[in-house]
């Protein structure tokens, strides 16, 4: 029986900020998102064109072998263009995109780069890996020598199977996701993706790119970007079941573990704790441990998580049924809990003063509320992290590279 599911695509993003962080910079407006999950398989993006060789064309929602969607996947020569007018006023443009890496890509030996631009301005423009080759990411083209797939969010879960000489048999693809920020002021902007290869397949296999996801926020340093934005509940999500035909993403959320009430207290997540807690946030520069977690509605979960090498650390497990369903029946609860303007905890904070807060944004079906949270986050968010951190450890799970 085919699931029906109205919130298929529930995110939730925990963003660490300082407490003296200017509120303008980190709200902003988003004027375009998309997230490609969450549409519908061969349904066209009109907003977008695709010009392959001398023709234009429209690029459509396709499903990944393992029945992930995504817009894509593109070849050599393939260029997306998406042109945004009528922008509120603005000093900043704020890029979140989220792409995947499908196939044998070799790097900066072959010069296989991806690459994004606003209004011509390079946003992206570095070499990437899937094979022993060495790659650029998180750096420019040239500029450094990294191990493959350094940054990755997901690794070898689209499907896309690869086969080359006597060396791997398997999938290949890896999903990178970044956040840039730019000066801007033009009321139109124009954002192009491409990629280039001097050598598109290897063996029989083929170099292709494709987009997770993409969001334009403007940013203002006056105050009528300020003002705060209408409170919104979240609409309730229907119970998944999954038919075993069609795979989507379920959820997705950080988690950071300087969150008060989601401490664990097994010797792993003590030891996590240790040793994460001397690295830098990604997200913020802070130094904190933090988790990415993404559900599939087909069971799977994969994590990442910032480690000391900033390379790959990704752990992916299939959730047996039971596992599945009570998953899926909190995050239900997380996209259904309406939200407070803030979470408190008196005690917590007097006794930590240079607490910082988290800003918790939720979205839901193409829908954006966010709270800050201080201490006290929401319980159906703590009854969903502590289930997958107890899912996680009951597997032996050690995100650290040994």
């Amino acid at each position: 029986m085919l699931f029906s599911l109205r919130c298929i695509s529930l995110v939730l993003l925990l963003l660490v900020a300082a407490e003296h962080s200017a509120s303008g910079q980190s709200r902003g407006k988003i004027v375009f998102q998309e997230w490609f999950p969450s549409k519908q398989p061969d349904s066209a993006m009109l907003q977008w064109s695709l010009r392959q060789g001398h023709h234009i064309t429209v690029p459509r929602i396709s499903k990944s072998p393992r029945g992930i969607r995504l817009l894509g996947p593109f070849d050599v020569g393939d260029a997306l263009r998406l042109t945004m007018k009528d922008l509120p006023r603005h000093s900043l443009l704020r890029i979140e995109l989220g792409w995947h890496i499908i196939g044998p890509w070799q790097g900066a030996p072959s010069n296989d780069r991806f690459m994004a631009m606003v209004d011509g301005r390079s946003v992206i423009d570095a070499t990437f890996s899937n094979t022993t080759a060495q790659q650029s990411w998180p750096a420019s083209a040239g500029a450094r020598a990294l191990p493959p797939r350094t940054q990755t969010r997901n690794c070898n879960v689209l499907g896309y199977e690869c086969s080359y000489t006597a060396d791997y048999v398997g999938p290949m693809d890896a999903t990178y996701e970044t956040v840039s920020t730019i000066e801007h002021i033009a009321s139109t902007a124009t954002f192009d993706v491409t990629a280039l290869f001097v050598h598109f397949m290897l063996d029989t296999n083929r170099k292709q790119w494709a987009l997770d996801h993409v969001v334009f926020t403007v940013l203002d340093p006056y105050t009528e970007s300020e003002l705060p934005s209408k409170a919104h509940t979240p609409t309730p999500a229907e119970v998944v079941v999954h038919d075993g035909q069609d795979m989507r993403e379920l959820a997705e959320f950080v988690q950071d573990g300087h969150f008060p009430n989601i401490a664990s207290t097994s010797a792993l997540a003590r030891e996590l704790h240790v040793t994460y807690l001397q690295n830098e946030c990604l997200s913020c520069g802070d130094v904190c441990l933090m988790y990415n977690y993404r559900l599939y509605t087909d069971g799977w979960l994969s994590v990442w998580s910032n480690s000391t090498a900033r390379g790959k650390a990704t752990f992916c497990t299939l959730l047996d049924a039971a596992e599945f369903d009570s998953v899926s029946k909190i995050i239900n609860q997380c996209a259904a809990e309406p939200l407070k303007h803030a979470y408190h905890d008196q005690a917590y904070e007097e006794a930590h003063p240079d607490l910082t807060h988290c800003e918790l944004v939720m979205i839901v079906d193409d829908k954006e509320s966010k709270t800050e949270i201080y201490a006290g986050e929401p319980p159906a968010l703590r009854q969903l992290m502590a289930m997958v951190m107890t899912t996680l450890e009951k597997r032996g799970w050690v995100p650290i590279p040994k």
